[in-house]
Formats: structure tokens, sequence, C-alpha cells
């Protein structure tokens, strides 16, 4: 059996978990939601969930850093971080995404995806010779802690702008960065 092989299986079973937390958390609090479920939706046994993930809370942060880079591996923009297609899918799921938010476990989906973004972030900055290796870190890591800041606190609110809007707001702030 190839790597290759092996890597579309693995991709395949996380597609189903996806799709199942989907279809499930569209239905109910996150809280509720149990790995015996998920499993049965998904049509995984529940060791292969366990090969994976350490448990639901793992799945949760990890899954949520994943999606976050892959809108950044999709995006082709000079942007640093993908914050419209973020917003945008966000803003798709609708109450879903503020359930999610109020989840206990959305903090630690915050730290995973601050890691992916800052990793996206330090990669794009890295066509800017200007900057030094410390400041390339750096900045990453306020623009990828300051979006998911600004995206927290407009889930916690209730999105009273759109997302278009708040993704006007962002890069406002992050052109205001490079001009420093």
């Amino acid at each position: 059996m190839s790597i290759n092989s092996i890597d579309r299986r693995s991709q395949s079973t996380r597609d189903a978990i996806g799709r199942a937390f989907l279809k499930l958390g569209g239905m109910r609090d996150f809280d509720r939601l149990k790995v015996d479920e998920l499993v049965r939706e998904a049509g995984v046994a529940r060791s292969t969930f366990y090969a994976h993930y350490r448990g639901l809370d793992d799945y949760l942060a990890r899954s949520f850093a994943e999606m976050l880079a892959g809108f950044a591996r999709r995006e082709r923009s000079q942007a640093i971080l993908p914050v419209r297609d973020i917003l945008a899918h966000v803003a798709a799921a609708g109450e879903g995404a503020g359930r999610l938010a109020a989840d206990r476990r959305f903090p630690a989906m915050m730290i995973e995806g601050e890691r992916a973004l800052r990793r996206v972030a330090s990669e794009r900055l890295a066509c800017r010779p200007a900057l030094s290796e410390i400041e390339r870190r750096t900045l990453a890591t306020v623009i990828a802690a300051g979006f998911l800041s600004m995206l927290r606190d407009w889930l916690e609110h209730g999105r009273v702008v759109s997302a278009d809007e708040l993704a006007r707001r962002f890069e406002v702030v992050e052109t205001k960065l490079f001009r420093i």
C-alpha cells in the first residue's frame, strides 16, 4: 500500500468525521455531542477516530486549525491572512458558529487556530526581505492573534456588522501595521 493511498484514506476519514460533526452539531449544543454519535454518523470505527484524535476536544481544536489553514492554502490574493473567506464561512454557518464560540472548548480551538494562522502569516511575510526573522514572527503573531480576537468578539457580540465590514476593518488595521 502506498503512502498516497494511506493519506487519501486518512483524509477521507477526516472528511467523513467533519461532515458528521457539521450535521450533528447543527442539531444540538456541541457540549452534548459524544464521540460514539460522531463515529456512527461518520461511518467509521471508534478506534479509527482515536487513531487520528485524542478525543473530541482534540478533534475540534485540530479541525478548526486545519480549516483555517485550508482557507489560506486556497487564497490567491496578496492578503497575509484569508480573512474574507474565513469570515464568509463563519457567517454562512449562522447560529452554529455562535454555539461553537460559546462551547467550553472554543478557547483551545482558538489556540490551535492561532498557531495555524501564525504559520500562514509567517510564510506570506517571508516574501518581504526587509523584515528580519524576529520581525516576521512578531508580525505574524500580532496579525493572527488580532484577527482571531476580532473574530471571537464578533461572534460573542452577535455579529452586529457584516462579514465584509469586519474584513474591511481588519484590512485597515493590517495596512496600518505595515506603515510602522
